[in-house]
Formats: structure tokens, C-alpha cells, sequence
């Protein structure tokens, strides 16, 4: 798998994540009835399960991931590319995990389910949105954690008698919301790092696959990349964003500076240096078509969806994955 290891400057126990990319997502097509509504099919995405409700564009996260940070993004897409908005936690999602000291919920919930967070003795952190959602009386069972808000929503979550769930409701100052380093692949993937002036990334392609471009913040810094496929970072800013395509080929590492480049540019993709009549074809991961012809420039920009976070780009015979 392809991998990108994070590693703060700062502190001396160094954060070390392995955010893997462009990994599948699984629909699991099972008629069901329970919980908030009744739901039509539920889908795998970024180690999450999901259910649909029926009839509707939204879905009910059913049962979430055991790990240190997690993250529960205000959208989540199928396996085709279907985009869906999270609006409640069911019953027993996060039940006896462990392993989780925060999570952060980047939509509005608008419920959570019984049990919740039964179990989860070692979650201190909580990060929600501006609306208050509802909660059943034991979501957290013993676990009182602290929760985090936007400024200027704590008289929301007052009125909502929140503080019989949590220790502590604390706003969140504007610029001193935790730093969400974004990369984008085939799922959006989120790690919550501490603020810090500089920060290292590893960029790890799976065997057979080069790095082709790789940008920071829209900025190209492919050639900032040394011989371990590492990125020392500028000070860091709220939602960093890492943008990377890579080539399947065998030789270890990038070609000159005039050799095809890939890359996004807001929600398009950009190829440069081609040839007169080299054959450029861009389709989904699915191999859904989104554009065929023969290039007549030696660059050449392809509108795309935005909700589609990775694309698939055939040059000729040559073959490049695009993080949008």
C-alpha cells in the first residue's frame, strides 16, 4: 500500500502515522430496518461503516474505527462515488474501543445512539460542531470527556444540558483549532497533528509505483522531495493539504523535470510536457470515463468532479494516479 508517515519536529514523542492510500472501499448490498430510520445498503468508508437511509442522500454511522484520533467527515461516498451526508451514530458505533483519546465530528449530527461510547475509558476529547445533537442518557456511559466547540456556540450546547455528559465545554478560539493535515487519495484521510513550525512527511509508494507530483498547499514541491521521498514542511497552517500523483513504473525514483507531469489544480487536472498525438485518457478509479483525445499542446488541463478525490490518467502505455 501506498503510505504517508507524519512526524513532528517539535516534540520529542515524535507523532508517527500511517495514513494508507488509496485503499478500497467495499458496499455491502443488506436490506435492513433498525435504529433511527429504516436504511437501504451500508458501505466501508475510511474504516468506517455506514448505513443508508432510505430513500435519502444521508447516512447513519454504524460502526466506527478503534484508533487514537479519529476523525467523522461531514460527507463519506460510496463505492460509486455517490456522496452522502453523516447525520447521526448508532447504537454501540464506538462500544468498548479502547483505543480512541479523541474524536472529531466535522458535520452536524443531529442524534447518537444508545452506548455510543460505552467502553471507551481512554477517551478525553470530544470536537463537534456549532449545533448541539441530540444524546440518549447513556451514550457515554462512565466516560466524561471534554468537549471542544467553534467560539461562540457555548450557550447552545448550555441550553442543551450538555454538561451531563462531558467534564468540561470548552471553546475552541479562532486559530487554535487542532491542525488537520489533509491527504487526498481515493478517500479523503485526516490526521490531527499538534501545531508546530515544521513537520516531516514521508511519501512511501506501494512496489511498482513512483511519486510524480507531489503539492503543498497548491504549491509544487516535487523537487524539495530528497532521495527518501521526504517533505521537510514550512510552518504549519489550519488544513494543510498534501496533493500527490504517482506513476506505475518500476525504477525507484522521479524522472527530469521534463518528463510528464500529473497534478491537481483546484477541481482540474493539469498534464504537461506531452507529445504532438500522445493518446491522454482520464477516468474514475471505477474506470468510469470522464475524458478521451489526442493531445494538440504540450499541456492540457481536464475539468473533473471535485467529490471524486482521486482520478486515473493513461498517457499512451503510461499509467498515473492524481490525488484531487
Amino acid at each position: 500500500m501506498m503510505k504517508i508517515i507524519l512526524k513532528s519536529e517539535l516534540y520529542n514523542n515524535y507523532i508517527r502515522k500511517k495514513l494508507c492510500l488509496f485503499s478500497k472501499r467495499f458496499c455491502l448490498i443488506i436490506p435492513l430496518c433498525i435504529g433511527v430510520n429504516c436504511l437501504a445498503f451500508d458501505f466501508d468508508y475510511d474504516k468506517q461503516i455506514y448505513k443508508v437511509k432510505k430513500d435519502t442522500r444521508e447516512v447513519i454511522l454504524i460502526k466506527g474505527q478503534n484508533a487514537p484520533d479519529v476523525v467523522v467527515p461531514a460527507r463519506v461516498f460510496d463505492e460509486d462515488d455517490r456522496g452522502y451526508r453523516v447525520v447521526a451514530v448508532s447504537d454501540k458505533a464506538y462500544y468498548n474501543y479502547d483505543a480512541i483519546r479523541s474524536i472529531s465530528f466535522e458535520g452536524n449530527i443531529q442524534e447518537f445512539g444508545e452506548n455510543v461510547f460505552t467502553g471507551c475509558n481512554n477517551l478525553t476529547e470530544v470536537y463537534m460542531s456549532t449545533v448541539p445533537a441530540k444524546f440518549s442518557e447513556n451514550s457515554f456511559s462512565k466516560s466524561k470527556p471534554i468537549l471542544f466547540i467553534p467560539h461562540g456556540s457555548i450557550g447552545k450546547y448550555e441550553k442543551a444540558d450538555y454538561e451531563k455528559y462531558f467534564s468540561q465545554i470548552k471553546e475552541v478560539a479562532k486559530g487554535q483549532k487542532p491542525i488537520l493535515l489533509t491527504v487526498k487519495n481515493a478517500e479523503p484521510v485526516k490526521s490531527k497533528i499538534k501545531p508546530v513550525p515544521s513537520y516531516v512527511c514521508y511519501i512511501l509508494p506501494e512496489t511498482g509505483w513512483v511519486i510524480n507530483t507531489v503539492t503543498h498547499n497548491g504549491k509544487n514541491i516535487t523537487d524539495k522531495i530528497d532521495s527518501e521521498n521526504r517533505f521537510v514542511s514550512p510552518s504549519v497552517s489550519i488544513n494543510a493539504k498534501f496533493r500527490a500523483s504517482f506513476e506505475k513504473r518500476n525504477d525507484s525514483r522521479i524522472k527530469d523535470a521534463e518528463d510528464i507531469k500529473v497534478y491537481a489544480s483546484g477541481s482540474n487536472i493539469v498534464i504537461k510536457n506531452l507529445n504532438p498525438r500522445d493518446m491522454v485518457t482520464v477516468c474514475t478509479p471505477t474506470e468510469r470515463l470522464v475524458k478521451k483525445f489526442r493531445a494538440n499542446k504540450t499541456e492540457a488541463t481536464v475539468s473533473v468532479n471535485p467529490e471524486i478525490t482521486s482520478y486515473i490518467v493513461k498517457v499512451n502505455e503510461r499509467i498515473f494516479k492524481v490525488m484531487l
